[in-house]
């Protein structure tokens, strides 16, 4: 996180391989206390920036209490069809029905060890990726569905997968879900 005043602010994403080359600018608003985290998403071509956009996630958890996990979802690959979780080798839905550029509000679950499968459409649907996650109790995360279905799409095109980031949280204790 950087520490900004509330406000507008330019947004510039450079490519790695093209420094000086614009792949995205954008104007963002931010609010005075408030928590952000940027994506740039979609599909990068050298001579075509259109399919890029920015994704603005409000990372506003609360604390949770000391043996549960805040967690959600934000749905970043640009191919993948609407995204359902469950737990790996059951119907249970974690997440459902999430759309690119999507995120969920975040759920307060037990803290631990989770095998979770990422599937195209409803819990009915083909799982494209099991993910292992530890969920650390006090903390917030947010899980990114990134990448690809189909990675032979673009030249450089990464596989789908799930990572997990840090978020800042509040000060209320959520009841748990």
């Amino acid at each position: 996180y950087l520490d900004l005043e509330a406000g507008t602010h330019n947004v510039v994403l450079v490519g790695a391989e093209d420094l000086g080359g614009v792949v995205l600018a954008e104007t963002l608003e931010t609010e005075a206390g408030a928590n952000y985290t940027v994506a740039a998403t979609g599909t990068f071509d050298v001579n075509d920036n259109s399919g890029v956009q920015p994704v603005v996630l409000t990372d506003n958890a609360t604390t949770p209490p000391d043996e549960f996990a805040a967690v959600r979802l934000a749905h970043l690959s640009p191919d993948a069809p609407e995204v359902t979780v469950t737990l790996d080798g059951t119907d249970a839905v974690v997440f459902d029905a999430v759309g690119f550029t999507e995120s969920t509000q975040y759920l307060t679950i037990p803290e631990g060890e989770y095998s979770l499968d990422i599937r195209a459409g409803g819990a009915d649907g083909e799982s494209v990726q099991t993910v292992d996650v530890t969920l650390e109790g006090g903390d917030a995360q947010t899980l990114h569905v990134l990448g690809l279905v189909d990675p032979n799409a673009t030249e450089d095109g990464e596989p789908l997968a799930v990572i997990r980031t840090d978020d800042n949280t509040g000060h209320a204790d959520p009841t748990p879900d």
